[in-house]
């Protein structure tokens, strides 16, 4: 549209703009000339479209006589005559039926064919472009509704090999941009309306061969031009070809069965050849389109699978073409496709959830459109966010926020899908550790990845972690069994193994400051598991007794102990955060301790100096005190008498 659109401006604006004007008013007055004499009679039919045919040829020899002496003047002559002749044919067939099918199409292709041919002399692309426009509405103008698509389409291919032809001489980008709308515009409009599934066997070849064609045209434009094909690469052609072609793949193929995930894949392999073909024969010239075709490949590749169980494509498409529009926008320093690419995105997230809405649960788990979907947008996103990051010198201000929006967003996407896909999954017991073990896979891949790319974005979701883990915690405490029961025996330990993996991995990605509280909160998470797991045991020992209370307050107190004598190691991570790990970790693990055991048996003389040793640290005596204090309690409640 941005082509057409210059082409226009420039119609008006380029050269001489008066006599441009005034051509059009022209061709206007000229249009209402002959209505005024039609509504009038002053002439026979015939004789009123014989003067309309010789202006028309009248304006095209002007035109071309003054090709040298006034280029502009000349082309805008030659134009205004092609655009009469074209409008006399049509009314002679369609309005007076003084011509016959055929000769009216025959007349429009010979109308197409010489103003071509005038524009490749003059190497005018104007010209090009609307006898190419007149070329294809040749068949529409002079359709009768009867016609056979088989001769429709082989028109068309004429049509598109002409354009092929003429990308290996001239680089005009509207004409291709015509040509491709115009083919899959109308092409589109007959599957629609008018295509059945007896007619599958002769569509079919005519789709391929205008996506090889176009396919061809990418690779001319490409290899010839002078800006390099990074600057050469259409990125509407480019990512418009695969979704145009698909669609009409889709209508064409719905009465078979696994239709669209052959199609899919056999298209996503065409893409990934063509790649590895490309980057063999020609790896700097054409890196780029390698990149982008490799890209579209395995994308589609990627989408056969779920396409077998549950054909639908419509959100996932638009995130990874939106996705790819972005790379393409950044790669070509180009804003418009960025922008469209992050707008197509969202509307993609829109599209999805508004498709979901309602569906019945599939019946594969993770194997299945809807969690195929949240991939897709969650790696989308999170691929626009990295390309922001790591294009930040060719981005725009308004740009940069865009990279903690979609990070986030990616992030939420690959959660939620992983939640719905639990929930369907697994029963209500062992869902909590399900989910479990997979925040901290994902909290750990994020870090790992922060590293490997060298994003220090992602050491945010890393650190959410400890949080996240937090509250499933309280969760899972809350509920009727402990925290280790069934599943949470292996996905509890296997977070805290994630959580501290991704300490380590983010080493130095924040302040001392916050790198000690992360630690720190390490601590007491544990702690909290130890807690609640010595609760229930003491529960289960003692039901209505003491052992619950003492054995919630004695796990920190043994932590405390092993956490202070680690710290005198140069062991990770208590000994580089030494600091962290006595100051707010265990300290404050005492503090709550030593008050954990005062409410359970009142305030005693012996508490006190638990409390007094937290200020003047020396630890191994502030730690001796809860410990004497637990085993007295312990001694008293083997001695009490029981209660009646």
């Amino acid at each position: 549209m941005g082509a057409l659109a210059e082409q226009v401006r420039a119609f008006f604006l380029g050269g001489n703009t008066l006599v441009r004007v005034g051509l059009v008013v022209l061709f206007f007055g000229f249009a209402f000339l002959v209505k005024y004499a039609v509504d009038n009679d002053y002439f026979p039919v015939e004789l009123r479209l014989a003067a309309a045919a010789a202006g028309g040829i009248a304006l095209a020899g002007v035109g071309w006589r003054l090709r040298l002496k006034r280029p502009d003047f000349g082309l805008a002559l030659q134009g205004g005559g092609t655009a009469v002749f074209y409008l006399t044919i049509f009314a002679a067939y369609r309005l007076y039926a003084l011509l016959p099918a055929p000769a009216a199409f025959g007349l429009l292709v010979a109308t197409t064919a010489l103003g071509t041919a005038l524009a490749l002399l003059q190497n005018n692309q104007s010209l090009a472009v609307l006898s190419l426009l007149g070329g294809f509405m040749a068949p529409v103008l002079a359709s009768t509704g009867e016609g056979s698509h088989v001769a429709l389409f082989s028109y068309y291919a004429l049509l598109n090999a002409a354009i092929l032809a003429l990308a290996w001489r001239r680089p005009w980008r509207a004409l291709r941009l015509v040509g491709f709308a115009c083919t899959f515009g109308i092409a589109g409009l007959w599957v629609a309306q008018s295509y059945q599934p007896a007619f599958f066997a002769t569509a079919e070849p005519f789709l391929a061969l205008f996506f090889l064609l176009y396919i061809g045209v990418t690779l001319l434009n490409a290899r010839r031009s002078d800006a390099g094909p990074a600057k050469a690469l259409d990125g509407s052609l480019l990512f418009g070809l695969p979704v145009a072609t698909f669609s009409i793949q889709a209508r064409l193929v719905e009465h078979l069965p696994y239709g669209l995930a052959w199609s899919a894949l056999a298209l996503g392999g065409f893409y990934v050849g063509a790649a590895y073909l490309l980057y063999r024969r020609a790896p700097a010239l054409l890196r780029v389109l390698v990149e982008a075709y490799a890209g579209i490949g395995l994308a589609l590749v990627t989408m056969a699978l779920p396409f077998a169980f549950d054909a639908t494509w419509t959100g996932a498409g638009w995130a990874l073409e939106g996705a790819a529009l972005v790379w393409l926008g950044f790669r070509q320093q180009r804003v418009l496709p960025r922008l469209f690419g992050l707008v197509l995105q969202l509307a993609a997230g829109v599209s999805f959830l508004y498709g979901i809405d309602g569906l019945p649960g599939p019946k594969l788990v993770v194997a299945n459109r809807i969690f195929f979907g949240y991939l897709s947008l969650g790696l989308a996103a999170s691929a626009t966010a990295y390309l922001v990051s790591a294009y930040r010198d060719r981005a725009r201000r308004w740009e940069a926020p865009a990279e903690g929006v979609f990070l986030a967003l990616g992030v939420l996407w690959l959660l939620a899908g992983g939640l719905a896909e639990i929930d369907r999954a697994f029963s209500a017991g062992d869902a909590l550790h399900a989910v479990v073990g997979y925040v901290a896979a994902l909290g750990l891949a994020c870090a790992a990845l922060r590293r490997r790319l060298r994003w220090a974005a992602l050491r945010f979701p890393a650190a959410l972690l400890l949080p996240a883990l937090a509250a499933l915690l309280l969760l899972d405490a809350a509920g009727a069994a402990h925290p280790m029961a069934g599943a949470g025996l292996a996905a509890w330990p296997a977070a805290l193994a994630a959580l501290y993996a991704a300490l380590r991995l983010t080493e130095g990605a924040f302040s001392r400051r916050v790198g000690g509280l992360l630690h720190a909160g390490s601590l007491w998470l544990v702690a909290g598991l130890l807690v609640a797991e010595s609760a229930w045991a003491g529960r289960q020992a003692a039901p209505g007794g003491v052992w619950p209370l003492l054995g919630a307050g004695l796990a920190p107190v043994l932590l405390a102990l092993l956490v202070e004598q680690a710290t005198g190691r140069p062991l990770w991570p208590f000994g580089p955060w030494r600091g962290a790990y006595l100051r707010a970790g265990v300290g404050p693990l005492l503090a709550v301790a030593g008050g954990w055991q005062a409410a359970g048996r009142g305030v005693s003389s012996r508490a006190a100096p638990a409390f007094a040793a937290l200020a003047g640290i020396p630890y191994g005596w502030a730690i001796s005190m809860p410990v004497a204090t637990v085993t007295e309690a312990a001694s008293r409640a083997f001695t009490a008498k029981p209660s009646r």
